[in-house]
């Protein structure tokens, strides 16, 4: 790679900015406008705290957040009419660049990236402010548009890219607040956030962002840009050079681990090193999976599974509620079409949030042809060498740190760890009925067999190489626990309410170096696969989701995965994934037999 700041890959790189609160202190003109309204209309002013914590999702938010009581919408209504007057007049009063922005977007565009500002406030004004104060260094600005979703939306990173010729796949967003962090996480781009602007530090930590991705300082935040770009870069430059060679595919499934991030990190420097390996794993894909949406430009129609599929494509479908059917099954037509189209040269997988216990027994029937994701990434399994080739192990202090919250909060759990080649379940108690129903459940119907132990925190001190946690129970009594779990270091918790028992849900706790992306990622550059498409339904199916090229989910799915996929196909219990396969691999007609000449 060129030492020339402006090079190719920056060129091919966007950098979206947030304006309130990033680049522009605007919050002293809004509460300057805000209470002129109040006052009119004879409720108390707000103070500038009071006003910080009403932006952020658009002036409605704000106006309602900022009226007294419960305001119904006649009267919202009139309040934003107002404030628009009354900000028209003093929006470009008050507000000043931070210190070290115009720096920073100098430097931004002296090295070739293209820039963009993203906000959610009134485009007439982003406009105005972004004219006045940015004239000559950003490409486009957008605000709140009519037919454009406000952010966290993703299509409104889809919008703006579109407008200055970038694509996800090589852009990050720059931010302030926890919009802007679920924003990039749901449009699947690394995000930096910043601490001088509307939300301090510790307000940021509070909100799920993960410290290495927050920068405090102007020129902390272009060190960042230039490593999360290099990466891309590197990462673009050896999935090229790989194509079908095997030594060339484990040096791009190197292009995300530590000896490669030390490469990169050499040639920039540690602290944006950093930043590149948390856009690349808990920041960006262990997150509360809650704040995924989706990565998929706009939905297509379905008949676009008609297309023909690129040279090698890679088919990943999770198992319960999208290949299963209501009774945790495959049925014989979604068997039958599955290995017709295997036979056809289709590379099929699956990933499952379920263990080997269950998975490999439930996917047997199916000559699977690549290895299968299992415990939402955390295991890779080969079927054909009968080993694991890719474990994600929980750090010591972490596993540790989970037991400490169980025991916090009183729940009792299942904890996942490899002794040798073996998988080993164990438990402490099962007085709590949930966790009983699921261990009779899977000893029954699976054979899987359970350890009781006195502790699990001695399993862990004396042989380690722990890999999960799960915990079940019902939504609300989970989400406190999720909570304190993300804020352990290394350690990302999930919630999915159980397919076959609505009321309940499992609370999965893993590495933060593990997910369905990471793993699909994992098997995209083993396998030298140019396309990958998903299949899924349930809310850790997102993760997996943003590393597929295509991504489509059963009508059953969870409102936000549908929100998420690509297109929306037939339901489970439709046998929905194979029928959509069938039309990329429609069943050959027989051959004529050959004659014979004789």
């Amino acid at each position: 790679m060129s030492n020339n700041p402006k090079n190719l890959c920056n060129q091919s790189f966007t950098v979206l900015f947030d304006l309130d609160g990033t680049l522009l202190d605007t919050v002293g003109d809004f509460a300057d406008a805000a209470n002129r309204v109040m006052r009119s209309l004879g409720h108390p002013e707000r103070t500038e705290a009071e006003v910080l914590a009403a932006i952020g999702n658009g002036i409605r938010r704000a106006i309602k957040t900022l009226l007294p009581g419960e305001p119904n919408d006649s009267e919202i209504e009139t309040a934003l009419g107002m404030f628009r007057d009354e900000y028209r007049k003093c929006y470009a009063v008050r507000t000043r660049p931070y210190p070290g922005v115009m720096e920073l977007l100098r430097k931004v565009r002296g090295a070739g990236y293209k820039t963009a500002i993203l906000s959610n406030k009134a485009d007439e004004f982003t406009a105005g402010l972004t004219k006045k104060h940015f004239s000559g260094l950003i490409d486009a600005a957008a605000g709140e548009r009519t037919g454009v979703p406000l952010k966290p939306a993703p299509g409104a990173v889809q919008s703006i890219l579109s407008q200055v010729g970038g694509v996800p796949a090589q852009s990050l967003y720059v931010g302030d607040s926890e919009v802007d962090i679920e924003t990039a996480l749901n449009a699947g781009i690394p995000y930096i956030i910043v601490s001088w602007g509307f939300r301090d530090r510790e307000s940021l930590l509070a909100a799920g962002a993960d410290p290495d991705m927050i920068a405090d300082s102007a020129d902390t935040v272009f060190e960042m840009i230039n490593a999360i770009s290099a990466q891309h870069c590197v990462s673009a430059v050896n999935r090229e050079s790989a194509a079908n060679s095997e030594s060339a595919a484990n040096s791009v499934s190197t292009a995300n681990s530590e000896s490669a991030a030390n490469n990169v990190r050499a040639a920039n420097s540690k602290s944006a090193m950093n930043s590149v390996r948390a856009a690349n794993s808990k920041s960006a894909m262990n997150s509360e999976s809650e704040k995924y949406i989706a990565n998929a430009s706009a939905k297509t129609d379905t008949g676009n599974a008609q297309r023909s599929a690129p040279e090698k494509t890679l088919y990943i479908s999770d198992l319960d509620g999208t290949l299963f059917n209501a009774n945790a099954k495959l049925s014989k037509y979604t068997e039958n079409e599955i290995n017709r189209m295997i036979g056809q040269g289709m590379h099929f997988t699956i990933a499952t949030a379920r263990s080997p216990a269950s998975a490999f027994q439930l996917v047997e029937p199916i000559r699977i042809n690549a290895p299968i994701i299992m415990m939402n990434g955390v295991l890779v399994y080969d079927l054909n060498e009968r080993r694991y080739v890719k474990v994600a192990y929980i750090d010591e202090a972490a596993a540790l740190g989970v037991t400490e919250v169980m025991e916090h909060f009183g729940f009792d759990g299942f904890m996942y760890a490899m002794r040798g080649d073996e998988l080993k379940t164990y438990y402490e108690s099962l007085e709590a009925a949930p966790l009983r129903m699921f261990h009779d459940e899977r000893a029954r119907l699976y054979g899987k067999r359970f350890d009781k132990t006195g502790s699990f925190k001695h399993l862990i001190q004396s042989e380690g190489r722990v890999i999960y946690f799960t915990l079940r129970a019902k939504k609300d009594e989970l989400l406190p626990v999720q909570e304190a779990m993300n804020k352990i270091g290394g350690i990302g918790a999930i919630i999915c309410e159980d397919n076959y028992v609505p009321e309940l849900c499992f609370l999965e706790c893993f590495s933060s170096r593990a997910s369905k992306r990471e793993a699909v990622r994992y098997l995209r550059e083993q396998g030298g696969y140019d396309h990958v498409v998903g299949f899924g339904d349930n809310l850790n199916d997102l993760p997996l989701f943003l590393e597929c090229d295509e991504s489509y989910a059963p009508s059953n799915a969870k409102d936000e995965v549908k929100a998420a996929a690509t297109g929306i196909i037939g339901s489970n219990k439709d046998d929905g994934v194979a029928r959509w396969l069938s039309q990329r691999y429609p069943p050959q007609p027989p051959q004529p037999p050959i004659s014979s000449p004789l």
